[in-house]
C-alpha cells in the first residue's frame, strides 16, 4: 500500500527541508484532519525532529 501511495500523483504532496533532513509527505483529499492529527503526533514525539515550528509550516503551506 505505502508503494501505491508514493507513485500516486493525484495524492497533495507537502514537503519539508532543512538542514541535511527533508520529509515529504502525501495524503488522501478529504482527510486532511486525520493527517494534521498525525503530524501533531510526530510534534509531540520527542525522539523525532519534526517541531511545532515544521507542522506549522506545513499548515500555512496548506493555507489551513
Amino acid at each position: 500500500m505505502r508503494n501505491r501511495l508514493l507513485r500516486d500523483r493525484s495524492l497533495p504532496c507537502v514537503a519539508l527541508g532543512r538542514d541535511k533532513e527533508f520529509y515529504v509527505f502525501r495524503y488522501r483529499k478529504g482527510r486532511e484532519a486525520e493527517f494534521i492529527s498525525t503530524l501533531v503526533e510526530y510534534a509531540e514525539n520527542d525522539d523525532l525532529s519534526f517541531s511545532w515550528r515544521d507542522l506549522l509550516l506545513i499548515l500555512r503551506h496548506m493555507r489551513l
